[in-house]
């Protein structure tokens, strides 16, 4: 029984990574209680087959993790809770809910719409932080359990379906990178037709994501930096692979994969995509120079920059052939490399607006933070002052107008300046304790970094962490983490 629960929460994992470029899928498929995000429905399927398996068989109990959970638990509900209670409900007078005046009309209770309306918020709030503490905590403590003690090798298994994924991506883009480079009419028709399938077609904000991105690569992603996030972990486990295959032909299949999805990365023109599959090369390379025992390591990394070389000029050669004679290496790499920078290149004005705000929101809030989901009115001020000129914060701005804080929230451009609004610096200190605690572990068992596996599981790890810093976290972190702390040989 213990053996087929693990073989199903194994399988939902393998399709939770399958379903990671789902960011945005149609409302006809959606729960709304759980948004929009279809790898979150397998990972809270496999969730509930764990929690039996910890009821049934007390194996994986550890004291230690589930006191620090419900630890973890209680400070955020208090944190929700001192949230509700000093909660500026006049804010929301004129974004009147829906759901909650349907429940009033169904149920024959004598309370009025303004007394429900901070427990409606609470009750909203405590299913949401049941739901962050699943993915952050709950979740890599799955991971390690279902992978501690080599029962199945966890990294091949987790490579295995990254591969997969970059495959499914790589033939959906067959069609989508002649429009980028040739604007095939074709190309264009078809991604007009497939792309509503499986994604919500302008169902954020009244625009986003957009029907066709032009000029980016985005594959099956909402967007194209989404597409990087995942990008540079497949990208990873193919350098592995192609370092440490000594057959020919695969190493030959390898190469042409390897070719295609860098010239994916760099059609994306993703600075999250560039940025994190540069600095993860790099991390190798620094590797590989300390691996002197193992010398083919560095010949295959050469032949991979050869082959990162070539998907590059690829990339430019349209633009060649259309006559542009230019220093086209120079402009790719000033538009959608260095552009970092630059306060007001892209988005990067954007970041830096909601950034001050949720910064801003923490250091007015600093012990508890908001509550979970409470920050969006607090923002607004913020947003209006700092972003009163960029477009994008405009059109969100319009949002928060027509549908109100609760409904038409601001995104997140930085996952712990997130926390840090919304459950203050007591929920920023809990977060990045099993960071440190597997940071600590890496230097206590770093005679383990000789094993390339472990070399590749930490440099995907790292640009999930660094990711965190200009988005909202993906469960790809807590994937490599729960991953990670199975590869030790401690406890």
């Amino acid at each position: 029984m213990q053996y087929r629960l693990e073989q199903i929460q194994r399988m939902l994992l393998f399709f939770t990574i399958l379903f990671l470029p789902f960011g945005a899928i149609p409302k006809q498929i959606t729960i709304q209680s759980f948004g929009t995000i279809l790898s979150r429905y397998t990972l809270y399927i496999g969730i509930i087959f764990f929690v039996i398996e910890l009821i049934v068989y007390p194996i994986h109990r550890n004291r230690k993790f589930l006191f620090f959970f419900i630890f973890v638990y209680i400070t955020a509900l208090i944190s929700l809770g001192v949230g509700v209670a000093y909660y500026p409900y006049k804010q929301l007078q004129y974004f009147h809910i829906y759901k909650l005046e349907k429940f009033l009309e169904i149920v024959p209770i004598n309370i009025s719409y303004d007394d429900l309306l901070p427990w409606w918020i609470f009750f909203r709030g405590i299913k949401n932080v049941t739901l962050d503490l699943v993915i952050y905590f709950l979740f890599p403590y799955q991971v390690y359990c279902l992978f501690k003690g080599n029962k199945l090798d966890g990294f091949d298994f987790i490579k295995k379906a990254f591969i997969v994924l970059a495959i499914f991506m790589g033939l959906y883009s067959l069609m989508e990178i002649p429009y980028l480079l040739f604007n095939a009419g074709i190309s264009k028709k078809l991604l007009m037709l497939t792309t509503p399938w499986f994604t919500d077609v302008s169902g954020g904000y009244n625009w986003w994501p957009p029907l066709i991105w032009k000029g980016q690569l985005r594959s099956l992603c909402p967007e194209p930096p989404h597409f990087g996030i995942i990008a540079a972990i497949c990208e990873a486990f193919l350098m592995y692979e192609y370092i440490n295959n000594k057959i020919w032909a695969k190493k030959g299949i390898l190469s042409i994969m390897l070719f295609y999805f860098t010239l994916m990365i760099f059609l994306s023109k993703a600075r999250t995509a560039l940025g994190l599959f540069l600095g993860e090369g790099a991390l190798f390379f620094i590797y590989l120079l300390f691996q002197t025992q193992k010398k083919e390591y560095i010949k295959s990394f050469i032949k991979l920059c050869i082959i990162v070389g070539l998907s590059f000029l690829c990339t430019l050669l349209p633009a060649y052939m259309a006559g542009n004679r230019g220093n086209l290496a120079k402009e790719y790499i000033e538009n959608n490399i260095a552009s970092v920078k630059e306060s007001n290149a892209r988005s990067n004005g954007t970041r830096l607006v909601m950034a001050k705000s949720c910064w801003q929101v923490g250091i007015n809030h600093p012990v508890w933070g908001v509550g979970k989901d409470l920050k969006d009115v607090y923002i607004l001020p913020y947003a209006q002052f700092y972003g009163h000129n960029d477009p994008e914060i405009k059109l969100w701005l319009e949002g928060y107008s027509k549908n109100g804080p609760l409904k038409s929230p601001f995104p997140t451009t930085n996952q712990f300046l997130l926390i840090f609004s919304e459950y203050g610096a007591v929920g920023v200190f809990f977060f990045l304790c099993p960071m440190a605690l597997c940071g600590w572990k890496l230097w206590k068992n770093k005679k383990q970094l000789h094993d390339i596996k472990i070399a590749t599981i930490s440099i995907i790890l790292s640009g999930q962490i660094v990711a965190m810093f200009s988005a909202v976290g993906w469960i790809t972190y807590p994937l490599f983490l729960g991953l990670l702390f199975s590869e030790f040989e401690d406890e």
